[in-house]
Parts: structure tokens; sequence; C-alpha cells
């Protein structure tokens, strides 16, 4: 199991960025020669938002970003985790796991877990797009307001 965190510091902003054009996928080992002989949900890939300290009340904002993206932008096979909407700013309180505004990306195999928002969205925060989920989980995850695991 791989796990990347957003910044060595305490910079709770940092944020991962999905990218035009941009399909990310895990589960390889390093032998194979083709993207279809990976084996989903081996060698998971976790985006954390763990940061600073080891309690959860400096974590990222948010783990991932999408916003002004493409419809090619993809993740397929990651678990995202820890991030903690809890600013002071709006757009701080919301969609700790992912943001995702005006962009329609697809979402494979992925896992939000134990992700909290002060306001709505604490996994996964979507405005203005059109998602594409297949096989997406939502586990330990919660809102202040609205949609613990997902807010649309």
């Amino acid at each position: 199991m791989d796990m990347y965190t957003l910044t060595s510091g305490t910079d709770q902003t940092a944020s991962f960025q999905l990218k035009n054009g941009v399909a990310l996928f895990v589960g390889f080992f390093g032998t194979e020669t083709m993207a279809d002989q990976r084996e989903s949900g081996v060698n998971i890939t976790t985006l954390s938002g763990e940061i600073g300290s080891a309690t959860t009340y400096d974590n990222s904002y948010h783990v991932i970003i999408g916003s002004g993206t493409d419809t090619y932008a993809l993740l397929d096979g990651f678990t995202i985790n820890a991030g903690n909407a809890t600013g002071a700013a709006a757009n701080n309180r919301v969609g700790r796991g992912m943001v995702i505004v005006n962009i329609s990306p697809t979402l494979t195999n992925v896992t939000f877990s134990n992700n909290s928002a002060s306001s709505n969205g604490g996994g996964l925060y979507n405005s203005g797009g059109s998602l594409e989920l297949n096989n997406v989980t939502f586990t330990g995850n919660n809102a202040g307001s609205s949609g613990g695991g997902m807010f649309i």
C-alpha cells in the first residue's frame, strides 16, 4: 500500500489537483505492459489529507480538487482519506475528500474514507458537474449539515 500526503508542512490549503485529459490508475506491480493487466483492489494507493500532527484537526481542507478540468479527468483505484474541511472561508467547509466544481470526471474503484466537513459533503462535494461513479465506496465520512458521504 502506498500513501501520498499533500505536504510535509502544515498548509491546510494544499490539495492534489485533477488535470485536463489525465487518467490516473493504480493497482500495478510494475511488470504490466497494458493498463488492463493491473489488478484493481491490489496495491492500493491512498491520497491522504493527513498533515501536521497525527490528529485530524489540522488536516488539509480538500484532498483533491477538480475545477475547470475536462471530462477526461479520471481516477481509478484510489482511497481518499483524512480530509478535514473546517476552515473559516465558505469553500473550506465543504468536500473534504474531494471538491468538484463545473466538471464531469469519472471515478472508478474509489473509496472515500474518514473525511469530515463542517458544512456539506464530507467525502465528496459536487457543484455544477455531472459525475460518473463506478464502484465508489463511502465509509466513515461525516458532515455538519448535509451529505456526510456525498453532497451534489
